[in-house]
């Protein structure tokens, strides 16, 4: 069955609901590190990478944007703690990391402790309001003036609450598109009709029938080098769980762009 869209929802319904029921549930979109080790018994999937891919990426956007001190706000929940741990493991620059609550709405003394380092910018790892409610906090004040984002947090609204001229020149993490699918036969081989012109005998109401590709995925691109992120690529993998099995993509981890802020 279809399953939900956030870590935090994930996570127990994978561990109580479809594990023990033995249940294929997919999240189109829950990322935390801690379902790749959820008890599903198997039957938890998601089409979504994990953060552990993702972590890297913001780290070294951070450091690419000049910045070798840095605190860092993060939704305590999976998604967050996830996110964080991957960002904090690829860091090599000081970091001072708090968490925030879920239903937090006053967030000035995780921001004063965030920078009690002399952090340069603030990488805020959490969901659209919260995020929009941290930076206008953190300008207000003074604390920062410069942020990163994390994909959750990298959103058009801060832009048009906040101001174009003050977000201009943030950046963040976001899911790269899948490259286009060729069009037209591959080179070197050409189209042909069947000889219909050939057919004997009465009409059929049989429809002709085709086979589709058990799974869709993209062609594969060159390798890029490391300095370019590139979208995702995938191929089709089998898990079983007993007599029963299921194919699923397997997805490179490179599937995560530096972007900067819209400005519009």
């Amino acid at each position: 069955m279809w399953g939900p869209t956030a870590s935090a929802v994930s996570l127990p319904v994978a561990e109580t609901v479809s594990g023990p029921a033995g249940v294929p549930t997919i999240s189109p979109s829950a990322t935390s590190p801690q379902l790749t080790v959820a008890a599903d018994d198997g039957c938890f999937f998601r089409t979504a990478l994990s953060d552990t891919a993702q972590g890297p990426v913001l780290a070294r956007l951070t450091g690419e944007r000049g910045f070798d001190n840095v605190g860092l706000l993060y939704i305590d929940d999976p998604y967050g703690q996830g996110l964080a741990r991957s960002f904090e493991d690829s860091w090599e620059g000081a970091l001072r990391a708090v968490a925030v609550g879920r239903d937090q709405t006053a967030h000035l003394a995780a921001l004063r402790a965030s920078a009690g380092s002399g952090a340069q910018a603030l990488v805020v790892i959490t969901f659209e309001d919260q995020a929009l409610s941290i930076v206008r906090e953190a300008l207000e004040v003074g604390i920062y003036s410069h942020f990163v984002f994390g994909a959750a947090a990298k959103r058009r609204s801060l832009v048009t609450e906040i101001g174009g001229e003050r977000m201009g020149g943030m950046y963040g993490t976001a899911g790269a598109p899948a490259p286009a699918a060729r069009r037209g036969p591959p080179r070197g081989r050409r189209l042909t009709r069947p000889n219909t012109a050939l057919r004997s005998g009465p009409p059929t109401s049989r429809r002709p029938t085709t086979r589709p590709s058990r799974w869709l995925c993209p062609p594969r691109r060159p390798a890029a080098s490391k300095a370019t992120p590139t979208a995702t690529t995938c191929e089709p993998w089998a898990v079983s769980r007993g007599s029963r099995s299921w194919e699923l993509p397997r997805e490179s981890p490179s599937a995560f762009a530096c972007l900067p802020m819209a400005v519009e």
